[in-house]
């Protein structure tokens, strides 16, 4: 992971949105999110998966699971996927709750 800090491309003065998940503890978090919604599916979903996604710092989302909650910009979703990149940030896959 990198020592960078990784905040102010999550800040929600810029390109993300608020959201807000339970942490480990079960309390819950809001954080800045970089929210990509939902897509046409190309070739009937076989070259791309058009579900939403949002990506996060790895830290916020550490307690996300499969099927566990998470509020994007006021939207209930459920995590369908999570996908580390090694480098602090993590893409959830979501589907609408």
């Amino acid at each position: 992971m990198f020592a960078e800090d990784l905040a102010p491309f999550f800040s929600t003065d810029g390109f993300a949105v608020t959201a807000s998940a339970r942490n480990a503890l079960g309390q819950l978090v809001t954080f800045g999110a970089i929210f990509d919604g939902a897509t046409e599916p190309h070739l009937a979903g076989i070259v791309s998966d058009p579900s939403p996604r949002v990506m996060c710092r790895s830290a916020d989302v550490a307690a996300a699971a499969w099927a566990s909650g998470i509020t994007v910009d006021g939207t209930a979703y459920t995590v369908a996927n999570i996908a580390h990149d090694g480098t602090g940030i993590t893409t959830l896959t979501l589907r609408e709750a």
